[in-house]
């Protein structure tokens, strides 16, 4: 779906600005923003980080820089999702500054970002390394309570014990 992102957002058509006020309402907030962001960070687990080879900071630094998927990918979420919520008013002069703003935002800020993730899923999904049996095992987010004592463990503990028997009388 990325790459489709990538092809639609740049030819997206270029218009002139329509309001004297450069004013768009924002509808990701800021839970909705963490939701994303937790979400894909539980996913990637380990394979969240990676190495961030394109940017101007990088030729002044000594050291490597590192992004996070997650972040990237809420970031893109959220300007994504603020231009189809402010597209859905029907409002040809609030469609046409979204439309603007998603066209500058991808140019500036999650175009790159979108290559960059995109080089980074792949490296993830073509290593060899399965990413759904590590996050089985350290997912941050399981919920660990002893569930022995409630009434329905109890009852299932009891219903599996008489099927036992049952199956060693046959």
């Amino acid at each position: 779906m990325l790459p489709l992102l990538y092809l639609k957002a740049s030819v997206l058509p270029k218009t002139e600005t329509m309001l004297e006020d450069d004013f768009l309402e924002k509808f990701v907030n800021e839970d909705e923003y963490q939701q994303i962001l937790n979400a894909v960070l539980v996913k990637m687990g380990p394979y969240n980080d990676y190495l961030e080879v394109f940017t101007a900071d990088m030729q002044r630094s000594v050291e490597p820089l590192t992004a996070t998927i997650s972040e990237n990918l809420a970031d893109i979420y959220q300007d994504v999702k603020d231009f189809l919520m402010s597209y859905r008013t029907a409002v040809t002069e609030i469609m046409n500054e979204a439309l603007i703003e998603l066209i500058h935002s991808f140019e500036e800020y999650w175009g790159q970002k979108l290559v960059n993730v995109l080089r980074a899923l792949h490296e993830v999904a073509f290593n060899g390394e399965n990413i759904d049996e590590e996050n089985d095992e350290t997912d941050p987010t399981e919920d660990r309570r002893n569930t022995d004592d409630w009434l329905i463990s109890k009852m299932q503990k009891n219903w599996q014990d008489d099927h036992e028997e049952d199956r060693n009388n046959i």
